[in-house]
């Protein structure tokens, strides 16, 4: 019966992203890590292994998945997806590698289109003050909503373009990959302290965590929305918008 295909095939688990488990979930899960079934496998899966609890990375044996160097995804992605090299290129930039995120923005539809209007948004707020901030994360996770998915890929995006005003302004012009928006990526360069660029990627990465570990949406994205970096002295917002 079923019991009998389990044990002669086997079963996999797979916890993605492993990261998102709490102290708790991590607690809860060691016994399990501890002694499994003979015919049972668990993978955990994380790009971000240093967040995963002491006591559970010493129950696993650790295989390092390199991304896929942007050159070959690119290659591959114009072969068998029908995109022209510069799409290609740009996608394998923004996938930095990641073949899986590739394939989930073509599934979405035109990973192209929905960039230029996620820039876009982010040009707009960074030139308004805290009160359309917060009316914008109205708009993304409404009041007494839990579910993160939307609140999850604007702060994805978000993350993407700081860290490209953040290469800009170090001269690693190659490694941008919002590379059709040069000539905006200089005018944030200009506005904005690299230190408090850092500060703010640094603020978007621990929301990122806490909206993965089910932390309220609504309230993540208000307190980072307070931390967005403020134009050099001098310069209005309007003038500093990215």
């Amino acid at each position: 019966g079923l019991r009998q295909m389990e044990r002669l095939f086997g079963l996999v688990f797979i916890v993605d992203p492993a990261d998102a488990m709490n102290d708790d979930a991590a607690d809860a899960f060691l016994k399990t890590l501890e002694e499994p079934a003979s015919f049972v496998t668990f993978v955990l899966v994380t790009a971000r292994p240093a967040l995963l609890k002491e006591t559970v990375l010493s129950r696993c044996t650790r295989i390092d998945v390199a991304p896929m160097p942007v050159a070959e995804l690119a290659a591959w992605l114009s072969a068998d997806h029908e995109l022209d090299a510069e799409q290609a290129a740009t996608l394998a930039r923004l996938a930095r590698g990641r073949t899986g995120w590739a394939l989930d923005a073509l599934e979405e539809g035109d990973p192209f289109a929905l960039r230029h209007g996620q820039i876009e948004e982010i040009k707009r707020l960074a030139a308004q003050g805290r009160a359309e901030r917060f009316k914008y994360a109205e708009g993304l996770v409404p009041r007494g909503q839990l579910e993160p998915v939307d609140a999850l890929t604007a702060v994805e995006q978000w993350s993407a373009w700081w860290r490209d005003v953040l290469l800009l302004s170090v001269g690693e012009d190659e490694r941008v990959a919002h590379r059709d928006h040069l000539d905006d990526l200089h005018r944030a360069v200009a506005s904005y302290r690299s230190a408090d660029v850092v500060r703010f990627l640094i603020a978007l990465e621990r929301s990122e965590r806490f909206l993965r570990e089910g932390v309220n949406p609504r309230i993540t994205l208000d307190a980072l929305f307070t931390q967005i970096p403020e134009p050099r002295e001098g310069r209005t917002r309007v003038e500093a918008a990215v």
